[in-house]
This record gives structure tokens, C-alpha cells and sequence, in this order.
């Protein structure tokens, strides 16, 4: 990679939410999540969603998560990657702390939160 075009997640998501775009998502591996929180918290504020108080959430369950995506749906989105427990069968088994995560965002204002579809390992939480 070029020295001169270092990649910045956190000026990106920053740039992203002052209207150079409505759709986009970053994506943060386990080893990142300093940068995600910073990212998140680089939004400030939309509408409800208040990127301090979402990325101080997302510290107290970071532990969990395999990976995630920050960006933006219209407005502000995170979806969380779970470690799932060991299973003779894979994908058989169930998510470790989905429903810690879940109550941990409660606080956040969140509008929609919950399990995907077909995959109860990705978590997506929503603000408008």
C-alpha cells in the first residue's frame, strides 16, 4: 500500500455522515475495534443516535464479537459478527451473548435491533 494513500476507517465514516453519502459500511475486524469505537464516535450525533454513547456500549461487549460493520443505511448502522458455541455440526449453534449485546445497546436509543434472518450470529442494530 502506497504511504501516501493510508486507509483512515475513522476520517471515512467521519466524511460519510456529512452527506458524502447515505449508504456505505466499513468493515472492522476484532483487531480494529479501537478504530470502530473511534469511528462511531467521530458521528457525534443523528437525529437520536449519539456515536459516544453507542461506542461506549459496543466497548462493554466488543469481547464477543468476531468482526463488525459501521456505516450507514439512511442512517446509522452496526452490525455485530458473534463467536457461536462449539457444535458437532456447524451452524447448528447458537450465538454466544446475542442477548447480552442487545441490552447493552438498549441504552443507545436504538430503534431496531435484533438477529438477522437465516443468521442469529449477525446482530444489526439501526438508529434513525
Amino acid at each position: 500500500m502506497n504511504a501516501e494513500h493510508k486507509r483512515d476507517y475513522v476520517e471515512f465514516v467521519r466524511l460519510g455522515f456529512n452527506d458524502a453519502c447515505d449508504n456505505f459500511l466499513v468493515n472492522f475486524n476484532r483487531f480494529e475495534f479501537d478504530n470502530l469505537r473511534k469511528a462511531i464516535a467521530s458521528v457525534d450525533s443523528y437525529n437520536e443516535f449519539s456515536g459516544k454513547r453507542v461506542a461506549a456500549a459496543f466497548k462493554k461487549i466488543e469481547h464477543l464479537a468476531l468482526s463488525a460493520e459501521f456505516g450507514r443505511e439512511g442512517s446509522p448502522v452496526l452490525y455485530i459478527r458473534l463467536r457461536r458455541q462449539d457444535a458437532e455440526v456447524p451452524g447448528t449453534c447458537e450465538p454466544i451473548g446475542a442477548e447480552e449485546v442487545l441490552q447493552a445497546f438498549k441504552s443507545t436509543k436504538v430503534d431496531e435491533a435484533g438477529a438477522r434472518p437465516n443468521d442469529a450470529g449477525l446482530i444489526r442494530l439501526w438508529w434513525d
